[in-house]
């Protein structure tokens, strides 16, 4: 493992900063999530896992790196958690129900490891969201995907 605190200072705002180029900050988009990364002695690392090592040391094998808020961009220690990739897979961002027109009705569910679980129709679309918003607190909890966004 690298020993990043060598080469890099980290800034409270989660951008490194080269030791040997103080001016200068690391990390380009890597990819279409945003993710930033940088070249270093010929490899390719993710900014926000090298954040979390100079901090927490070596990621064990079989865990990831989450960005609490989503944001690929917001390398900030406090935003940054060691999660299963079951946990990785739940901070998505989700809606969780969807207007079904042969019901005319909200249809609202939730995905647990890989399995769809319904959670009811209902007239008003506030009430199959919040019905989804309960069922992610119940099942998920710190892990629970955090907004709205895609339809499932």
């Amino acid at each position: 493992m690298v020993d990043w605190n060598k080469y890099f200072a980290y800034q409270s705002d989660g951008t490194l900063w080269r030791l040997d180029r103080p001016q200068k900050s690391v990390g380009s988009p890597i990819n279409a999530k945003g993710y930033l990364g940088f070249k270093f002695e010929g490899n390719r690392y993710r900014v926000h896992r090298v954040v979390w090592e100079m901090h927490n040391g070596e990621i064990p094998e079989g865990l990831y790196v989450d960005h609490i808020d989503r944001d690929s961009t917001n390398n900030r220690i406090e935003n940054l958690r060691l999660v299963t990739v079951q946990q990785n897979n739940r901070n998505q961002q989700r809606k969780g129900y969807s207007y079904d027109k042969a019901r005319d009705a909200y249809r609202a569910r939730i995905w647990v490891d890989g399995k769809s679980i319904e959670l009811g129709s209902y007239a008003h679309e506030e009430d199959a969201s919040n019905a989804y918003q309960t069922a992610k607190q119940n099942l998920f909890g710190e892990h629970a995907p955090v907004g709205g966004g895609t339809t499932l």
